[in-house]
């Protein structure tokens, strides 16, 4: 049977290889549950919303939101991926941020889809994506940026 060390060694081990792939930005179905316990529970990584992680420093505080600051578009990138593939664009706003390299995180984004319904995703810290399906007024060439069609 493994030491808890050695647990941690191995959950770190796999998460190192996600945190390249997917930069910084953990979906659930991509780890093994057992890594995926031992690593939250160290601080490693942090809950975004369901199934969804952020890389995390154990060392934050309870509530230090510079681990999610630091992902935040990232994390919006992959899960925007996930669900709509290549078909959505970033509103004017989010895309005028990422083309001049600014780093604020807005409060909201406003995301166009070619489908599906309106939904608000809560973020942490305040945060929220607007999704809303305008297949008429979705841009004819888009931009990626960042991972994000902008």
């Amino acid at each position: 049977m493994a030491k808890p060390n050695e647990k941690l060694a191995d959950a770190l081990r796999a998460l190192k290889r996600l945190q390249g792939k997917y930069h910084g930005v953990i979906e659930s179905g991509d780890i093994k549950e057992a890594h995926r316990a031992i690593l939250v529970e160290e601080g490693f990584l942090r809950l975004v919303m369901k199934g969804w992680y952020i890389c995390a420093n154990p060392r934050d505080h309870e509530g230090d939101s510079t681990a999610w600051h630091a992902n935040f578009w990232s994390f919006l990138s992959g899960y925007l991926a996930k669900r709509f593939k290549k078909r959505y664009s970033l509103n004017a706003d989010a895309s005028l941020l990422l083309h001049t390299r600014s780093t604020l995180i807005p409060r909201q984004v406003t995301v166009i889809t070619a489908e599906s319904g309106t939904s608000v995703l809560e973020l942490p810290y305040g945060n929220s994506v607007l999704i809303y399906p305008d297949k008429k007024n979705m841009p004819r060439y888009q931009v990626e940026l960042n991972g994000l069609h902008a």
